[in-house]
């Protein structure tokens, strides 16, 4: 894509334009604002999926365990890319905490996570 004579800013500028004409021509730039979910632990496994199914993700969540010990529990979770993990004693719960915390930094990444969200996520992991 480098033409002679172009500067590395021109083809940056080409390749960004061309991004977004993708982006926007095949519905993919969707503003989580109006999915109207507000991250909840105890339906945020729920959330994530419903995300998914009305493409406000590309990718489905992917959960992967961990058995810490006899007791507790170890979850990731990503989705488009962004991370979240859990420790509880029941896999459920887990997962639960993994979900909720890719909720909220998704949320935060699109400039809409609200303070009470991102202190409950990390209250959340500390229980």
């Amino acid at each position: 894509m480098n033409a002679q004579g172009e500067t590395r800013g021109k083809v940056r500028e080409k390749a960004a334009e061309m991004a977004y004409r993708f982006i926007v021509n095949h519905g993919l730039w969707m503003n989580l604002s109006d999915a109207g979910i507000e991250p909840d632990l105890e339906n945020s496994i729920n959330q994530l999926q419903e995300l998914y199914q009305k493409k406000y993700t590309e990718n489905a969540p992917d959960y992967s365990f961990d058995a810490l010990d006899q007791n507790e529990w170890y979850c990731t979770c990503v989705c488009d890319g962004i991370n979240g993990w859990g420790c509880a004693a029941s896999k459920t719960k887990a997962k639960k905490k993994a979900a909720f915390m890719v909720l909220v930094r998704m949320m935060k990444a699109a400039g809409i996570c609200k303070d009470e969200w991102e202190n409950a996520m990390w209250k959340t992991i500390k229980s």
